[in-house]
């Protein structure tokens, strides 16, 4: 049949339908299907039977209600899944190096040693045997064969010798806790590496009371804590291990609540830092920790010179310090661009290049931990109230469709309709803001 006649027929067959009373209501539901969902707020029923009060949650959970109530809805409210696919992806991968690294780093803990004490030969071998007593489970669970999983060891014995290279260059901090959980009890339990046992603690869940008077309960996992002791008390670093290069904090995401987890992790350490036995913690820093190195562009190959390479440059942490503690934190004390964090000291030792790095003066590192509070519990509010609208946040160029699972559900269509426009702002700008009711 030619499409001219199929055309044809599809449309007789649509006014015939049409024109049946008993077909009509069964159209007109076809029909609706095709545009835009456009339901904005759930029952109060269907909220408190989704999402009772207290609402229990995780940050990514909140960051995505942020992005997209309704992709929070599909995925977390009526917990709508993809098709499983197995197969090695990054996130093995980065599970895999999570877990090596969780094993590495508590052998330092349990020996009370740093990896400044270890020499290059040393974290070598020792990621050998971790990747080689974690391999086999990581294995059973993805269904790899012998030849492929052995591939993802000997890969992850490469990247990771890299990036322990340079955390051995790091200042010379006390590791504290690897894998640390919140508001989830049953992870205290022991996890062995190779022989070697660490304790994991569990920190109660995170408690915030919204502006409506509900409750909030977070729970989650901290990927690593490192404590630098001062007379005034320890300062505390945490620190989330990202399998990727180049990952950045943008500020005005954590102005509009769309990047949370980071600053969260110094909430709960603000909150329960006393009960890790060292008395109550001082949020300093949060910071991405890239398992990866990328690489830097040069014109030519042969451009390509030793002159002032640093291959540990690329795995300098990225994130947010309190600048106000830097000679705690990096007690190198030399003026310009440390060889560590991306914080530039001038001359008078005060912080420069504000725009372009990642210190805050400590009134502004303390409204900013303030305000992520507060966004967390208006997110919880506007979750608990029943807000499914599908009405993505547009931030700069991000917007959180070209990663969501969920279009056809929503069927929004990027360029025909709407999203919510959010402002781009320069560090300095939101540092502004704080300062003027951002707190």
């Amino acid at each position: 049949m030619k499409d001219g006649a199929l055309s044809v027929n599809v449309v007789a067959a649509y006014e015939a339908a049409r024109v049946q009373p008993g077909l009509t209501p069964y159209l007109a539901r076809v029909l609706g299907g095709l545009a835009v969902n456009r339901e904005t707020t759930l029952s109060a029923a269907d909220a408190a039977a989704l999402f009772p009060d207290p609402l229990e949650s995780s940050v990514s959970k909140l960051e995505s209600f942020a992005w997209c109530p309704f992709r929070h809805f599909a995925q977390h409210g009526l917990q709508l899944r993809l098709r499983s696919i197995h197969e090695l992806s990054d996130a093995n991968l980065g599970e895999l190096y999570h877990k090596v690294l969780e094993h590495f780093v508590g052998e330092c803990i349990a020996g009370g040693r740093t990896l400044r004490d270890l020499s290059a030969d040393d974290v070598e071998r020792r990621l050998e045997r971790i990747g080689r007593h974690t391999l086999p489970g990581f294995a059973e669970k993805l269904g790899l064969d012998e030849p492929r999983a052995d591939a993802a060891r000997r890969q992850a014995d490469r990247e990771l010798t890299a990036v322990l290279d340079a955390h051995r260059t790091w200042p010379k901090h006390t590791p504290s806790r690897v894998e640390l959980s919140f508001g989830d009890h049953a992870a205290a339990s022991p996890a062995e590496a190779g022989g070697t046992t660490t304790a994991i603690a569990s920190l109660p869940p995170l408690v915030l009371q919204t502006p409506k008077g509900r409750s909030l309960r977070l729970r989650g996992k901290i990927d690593r804590v490192d404590l630098v002791r001062t007379k005034a008390g320890p300062l505390g670093i945490v620190y989330d291990y990202k399998r990727s290069a180049g990952r950045r904090l943008s500020l005005d995401e954590v102005y509009h609540g769309l990047s949370l987890q980071l600053i969260t992790y110094l909430l709960v350490l603000q909150e329960h830092g006393n009960e890790l036995d060292v008395g109550s913690i001082r949020p300093a820093a949060a910071l991405y920790s890239p398992l990866l190195g990328g690489f830097k562009p040069v014109p030519h190959p042969q451009e390509a010179t030793k002159e002032g390479f640093n291959p540990h440059q690329a795995f300098k942490p990225r994130g947010v310090i309190d600048f106000g503690q830097i000679d705690h934190l990096d007690p190198d004390g030399s003026r310009g661009q440390s060889r560590t964090f991306n914080i530039f000291r001038l001359v008078d030792g005060t912080a420069g290049k504000i725009d372009s790095s990642d210190s805050l003066d400590s009134g502004s590192f303390d409204a900013l931990l303030g305000r992520v509070r507060i966004q967390l519990t208006l997110l919880a509010d506007r979750c608990l109230d029943g807000d499914v609208e599908v009405r993505p946040r547009r931030h700069g160029d991000a917007l959180p469709c070209g990663r969501c699972d969920f279009q056809s559900v929503c069927r929004f269509e990027v360029g025909l309709h709407p999203a919510a426009k959010l402002k781009a702002m320069k560090r300095s700008e939101v540092i502004a803001e704080l300062g003027e009711g951002g707190r």
